[in-house]
């Protein structure tokens, strides 16, 4: 392995959507100053595909229990409310009804119990 040194200061800097929620962070919190049930995002004006931009979005608001719900229709992506409903009304339980969705999160109070599934070993022949 051959090793050539550079400049550190030569090198173009990381872009600040690439840091943890650099981009999906403000994106997300934009969308939920709006006020808005539902929006759609034009992905190609940030720069990155729609599935991309579900994925982080969805990961995003997962890790960080926010009431947003990411849409994939295509080629287009939508933002979706999950903690008012369509009229405006709130939904006061949606941190309850959001953990419950996510498999193993619970209410953090009871520890969860898995089943322990036999493994069979097969042998390989060579």
């Amino acid at each position: 392995m051959k090793f050539v040194q550079v400049n550190p200061d030569e090198i173009e800097a990381l872009g600040s959507d690439s840091t943890r929620g650099g981009l999906i962070g403000p994106m997300i919190k934009s969308f939920l100053e709006t006020g808005y049930y539902m929006v759609e995002i034009d992905c190609k004006e940030i720069g990155r595909k729609a599935a991309s931009v579900s994925a982080s979005v969805a990961a995003f608001s997962r890790n960080h229990i926010l009431p947003v719900r990411p849409v994939l229709r295509g080629p287009r992506f939508f933002m979706q409310r999950r903690d008012v409903t369509k009229e405006g009304t709130p939904i006061p339980d949606w941190k309850d009804e959001l953990l419950k969705i996510h498999v193993g999160l619970g209410d953090g109070s009871t520890p969860i119990e898995f089943e322990a599934v036999p493994l069979k070993s097969v042998g390989v022949k060579k």
